[in-house]
């Protein structure tokens, strides 16, 4: 109990040290798109979502947590009858989902014509999930990272733009794959 209450006023402190973190509120990012470049066997790419909150570290830096859900796809195959074996159409096999968590760092890089361009990058846990018509069949956990690139516009308040993000999960099932996503970035405000 002491060690946890002790870990704790060392991580105030620590934020307390950084000048500007612990007086501002953080930006919240949300992602919205789709995946594509998918490696493995199901791969046809689909939805990806995902949700940030950074704190600002310097003018340029910011570094937080994000949380992502990525849809990968369906393999889709032929439907047979059990009795003669008659193709009767296609159906789907299987399907395959990432959710996951991140430790997210961002990195502003200098802009021009009113675009904000940045690089990101992210490090954590990936849990893929293949399922047959909402029943799970196989899962597995993965450490893996993520480099991005995007830009963004100045929009009152916030920003809007798009960004491109290549993951590299380490195991065999999902290598890798890319997501692509338009951006909705919510500024936080700085206390005096």
């Amino acid at each position: 109990m002491r060690s946890r209450s002790l870990a704790r006023a060392l991580a105030l402190a620590g934020l307390l040290a950084v000048p500007g973190v612990a007086r501002s509120m953080p930006s919240v990012v949300a992602d919205v798109g789709g995946t594509f470049g998918i490696l493995g066997n199901v791969g046809d790419g689909g939805f990806s979502f995902s949700l940030s909150t950074l704190w600002p570290i310097g003018e340029r830096y910011a570094f937080g947590i994000v949380g992502f859900a990525d849809d990968l796809g369906s393999e889709i195959g032929p439907l047979l009858d059990p009795n003669d074996g008659t193709e009767l159409g296609t159906v789907e096999l299987a399907h395959r989902s990432v959710l996951g968590g991140a430790w997210r760092a961002d990195a502003g890089l200098p802009g021009r014509w009113g675009w904000d361009p940045y690089a990101s990058g992210t490090f954590g846990v990936y849990r893929v999930a293949d399922d047959h018509r909402g029943e799970r069949t196989n899962a597995v956990g993965s450490v893996g990272f993520s480099l991005a690139g995007g830009v963004t516009r100045p929009l009152g308040r916030g920003s809007l733009g798009a960004v491109v993000r290549y993951h590299r999960l380490f195991n065999d099932v999902v290598g890798r794959y890319w997501s692509a996503a338009a951006e909705w970035r919510w500024k936080g405000s700085v206390s005096q």
